[in-house]
């Protein structure tokens, strides 16, 4: 019975849209489920990243407070003294780049190490820059330490100074100072584990720094000075908002810090993957069969029992592989298998959408020779390379059956051919050879120019084709195909007798108790030059 091109629409594109919908429902929930952990992944290496810079601040307190103790100790403390006590307490990989004294004026008149960007900061007015005028008052008031925010230090890089004020009793002292580099404070946030891999932004009241601390940005601007004069920066990242995972604040000598994690972006998990790649070889299949039923509705039309058998042909051969990869995906998804085994199963899953393509690419061949579109575009191909290149893909297959291959082919043996359909057929015939022969067994190719034309044999050792299907073999839906257990036997076949046909060859086959041999007739040229038809 004929039907409408409504009905053929409805009976595949709805099929495609739903097996795409549940492809696309599963794939999300699974990739839900990794992105959910790549979340969790954020918050820890957010809070570890916020008591990474709490601790490394507390020691350079700790520093600062002994160096007060030394001062109060001290009736006058020199220069040369205060080096002295200083390079025992310095550490020279830690995130203090300079240790100073700050007099009751104000101004620095002390630091260590005296040397290379620190002596740009000896007699600094502190008084000039509000930036570190406002900690240093506060404080002397509250007799506790206090830290800037990032600022542009005297020294020309960003950094945080911390200020301990220093009383003997009543009497004011003078400050001794920490000047932190934000780049070496921050440096363990770029390369080392648990921080790698993942976008970090440090914020700290109106600033905003990645993590090589190398330029302070406020409000899409960067610092240019140690006033805190700014310009203007197109790559100034922006504090983000909004923002529920990857989040930690720390609160260090009255400064805030906040760490803003971007969860890393791992891709598709493997199941995900899986499941996706299942789903888009079902929607080409489906895609497929949808664009080419109305190229051939008309011989449908009249061909109806001709093309049930075909319909059937291709269901045998896709149920198996969408089965087995249905499967596999569950031996995926389960959490207790172990990962050699999901490993594996992955590469049969990989295995098996090879198999997938090269069925489309086969059904894709077949559409554009009943079309009348397939290109041929023949020249002189050596033999030997045909069938060499033929069995290139076959090896694997044959390496499962322990099948031998006996080849006697010229080296000098040449054909009129276009390469690589003459290829496909005789990939196709050597194919049905491995599958049908005995397990173990050997086949024998060979080749020999007769009568202007190259004749390929390819011989199995099987127990033959039974002669009441021997007429069907080259059908396109052929009972040898139905009957056998394994995909494409009667479409390879099928296939290969329309290209050699169209490349001016034939193919037949000799059959009995001891196997059976296909004859691939192959137009040859006398002469040297290559010919183009």
């Amino acid at each position: 019975m004929k039907r409408s091109n409504a009905q053929l629409l409805t009976s595949l594109v709805l099929p495609t849209l739903l097996v795409a919908s549940f492809g696309i429902f599963m794939t999300a929930l699974v990739q839900r489920i990794g992105d959910d952990q790549r979340l969790r992944s954020a918050d820890d290496v957010s809070l570890n990243a916020a008591e990474h810079l709490k601790t490394r601040f507390e020691t350079s307190v700790a520093t600062l407070r002994g160096i007060a103790a030394f001062w109060i100790g001290s009736q006058e403390v020199k220069p040369e003294e205060f080096e002295r006590y200083a390079k025992t307490v310095f550490q020279p990989d830690g995130p203090i780049v300079a240790l100073e004294w700050v007099d009751t004026g104000n101004v620095v008149r002390m630091v260590y190490p005296r040397e290379g960007d620190n002596l740009k900061a000896i007699d600094l007015d502190n008084n000039k820059f509000p930036n570190r005028l406002t900690p240093i008052l506060t404080a002397k008031q509250l007799r506790t330490p206090v830290m800037t925010g990032p600022i542009l230090l005297a020294q020309g890089f960003p950094g945080v100074v911390i200020y301990q004020p220093i009383y003997r009793d009543d009497e004011y002292l003078g400050m001794a100072v920490g000047v932190v580099r934000l780049s070496t404070l921050f440096r363990e946030f770029s390369g080392t584990t648990p921080f790698k891999g993942y976008g970090i932004l440090i914020v700290s009241g109106d600033a905003v720094l990645r993590t090589d601390g190398a330029v302070i940005f406020k409000y899409g601007r960067k610092v240019v000075a140690p006033s805190g004069e700014t310009e203007p920066d197109a790559s100034a990242p922006s504090i983000p908002t909004g923002v529920m995972h990857g989040v930690a604040t720390t609160d260090v000598e009255g400064q805030p810090w906040t760490i803003f994690v971007a969860s890393k972006s791992g891709g598709l998990t493997p199941v995900a993957a899986a499941i996706a790649l299942v789903t888009l070889a079902v929607a080409l299949l489906c895609g497929f069969f949808l664009a080419t039923l109305y190229d051939v509705r008309s011989t449908l039309e009249t061909t109806v029992t001709r093309e049930h058998d075909f319909a059937a042909l291709v269901s045998h051969q896709l149920r198996a592989p969408l089965t087995e990869l249905n499967w596999m995906v569950d031996v995926v998804d389960d959490p207790q298998t172990p990962a050699d085994e999901r490993a594996s199963t992955l590469a049969d899953m990989r295995r098996i959408v090879r198999q997938g393509v090269r069925t489309i690419g086969g059904l894709l061949t077949l559409s554009r020779i009943e079309r009348g579109i397939l290109e041929i575009k023949k020249e002189e191909t050596s033999v030997a390379t045909l069938v060499e290149d033929a069995l290139s893909t076959l090896r694997e297959a044959a390496k499962e059956r322990r099948t031998t291959f006996h080849i006697d082919v010229p080296p000098q043996l040449t054909a009129l051919v276009d390469a690589s359909k003459a290829v496909d057929a005789l990939r196709n015939v050597i194919e049905n050879a491995i599958k049908y022969g005995p397990e173990g067994g050997a086949i024998d190719i060979g080749a020999l120019k007769a009568d202007g034309s190259v004749r390929v044999m390819v011989r199995d050792r099987g127990q033959g084709i039974p002669k009441e299907i021997g007429q069907t073999v080259f059908d396109k839906a052929s009972a040898f195909a139905k009957k056998g257990t394994t995909e494409g036997a009667g479409l390879g076949l099928y296939i290969s007798k329309m290209l050699l046909e169209l490349m001016g060859g034939t193919i037949a086959f000799n059959t009995g108790s001891g196997g059976t041999t296909f004859v691939l007739t192959l137009p040859a040229e006398d002469g040297a030059k290559p010919k183009k038809a």
